[in-house]
């Protein structure tokens, strides 16, 4: 819940920046000036893939989170952990490689790659943890048992 209060007020900080440069680009468009009116329009188009991006990311978050409550749990407490928590990187990278072994053994698999972005971000590579996590969204939407119920026969 306190992930959610904090997106919500993330967005609405974001959302409240956006309105105010939608309001400065209002005063550049009622100038005289080409160059005004060219900015203006930087500042419109800047505030539209602004607010693009911040709903593709919403839109990820909702997906992923409705993903995860059918995701098994990996076993992570038994990983040997630092003083300050964090999974040593020796014990992440041995686990990521069996995560990442199972993922090429069924690549068709959710589950697994979903394991695996875990396991990517055990080791540190967001970036990649990431593209995994897009696949095994795609995945799990892909899924027959996962239809809406507007596309059931």
């Amino acid at each position: 819940m306190r992930v959610r209060f904090a997106v919500a007020l993330i967005t609405a900080a974001c959302g409240g920046y956006l309105l105010l440069s939608v309001w400065r680009a209002s005063q550049f468009f009622s100038s005289d000036s080409v160059t005004a009116r060219a900015i203006a329009v930087a500042v419109v188009g800047v505030v539209g893939v602004s607010l693009w991006l911040i709903a593709r990311e919403i839109v990820f978050g909702f997906q992923v989170s409705r993903m995860t409550k059918q995701a098994r749990e990996l076993e992570l407490d038994s990983l040997e952990r630092t003083v300050d928590g964090r999974v040593s990187r020796a014990v992440a990278d041995s686990f990521f490689a069996e995560l990442q072994r199972t993922c090429e053994e069924h690549p068709d698999d959710w589950q697994a790659w979903y394991d695996l972005a875990v396991g990517y971000d055990l080791a540190g590579d967001r970036k990649r943890a990431r593209g995994a996590l897009r696949h095994a969204l795609s995945l799990f939407q892909a899924k027959p048992t996962n239809q809406r119920l507007d596309q059931q026969p």
